[in-house]
């Protein structure tokens, strides 16, 4: 075999060596992407799920954390591929929770048919908080499923 040949091969060879370590950092790159997007995914899941419990084991809605969800969940939106779903889904637990939030605050003061109307609204506020959390799961499987 001349120097030529040789040269020949040996170049082809190390071309193909390189096509084949940038194919192989190319999967690398976009299973880490996929594992950041899934962790940032998880973490508002966590948020959304985590109020849902608080607000149900707590039966009221603390003062300002309706403001903390939705700081909590500002991304939401553009981390799930701007599906407006999950918009929606953040922008009604929101105002549910400052409904419930406002409903809590003015039943000391009421007696009689006002406070029975009151705790009527809040039980199906919080109903409708216990039904969301239970689809949730669903809700956000298409975004938290792996694929191998």
């Amino acid at each position: 075999m001349d120097v030529h040949t040789a040269t020949a091969i040996t170049t082809a060879a190390v071309a193909i060596l390189v096509a084949i370590i940038t194919w192989r950092q190319w999967v690398t790159n976009r299973a880490r992407l996929k594992h950041e997007l899934f962790e940032r995914r998880y973490a508002i899941y966590e948020k959304i799920a985590a109020f849902l419990s608080e607000v149900l084991q707590a039966g009221r809605v603390p003062s300002g954390r309706e403001q903390e969800f939705l700081r909590e969940t500002k991304r939401a939106f553009f981390v799930f591929d701007c599906d407006s779903e999950v918009k929606n889904l953040v922008t009604v637990i929101y105002q549910h929770a400052v409904h419930l939030h406002a409903l809590d605050a003015e039943l000391e003061g009421l007696g009689g048919k006002d406070r029975t109307e009151n705790v009527e609204k809040q039980r199906e506020i919080k109903d409708w908080f216990q039904a969301t959390l239970g689809s949730l799961e669903e809700q956000f499987e298409k975004y938290l499923c792996l694929e191998h």
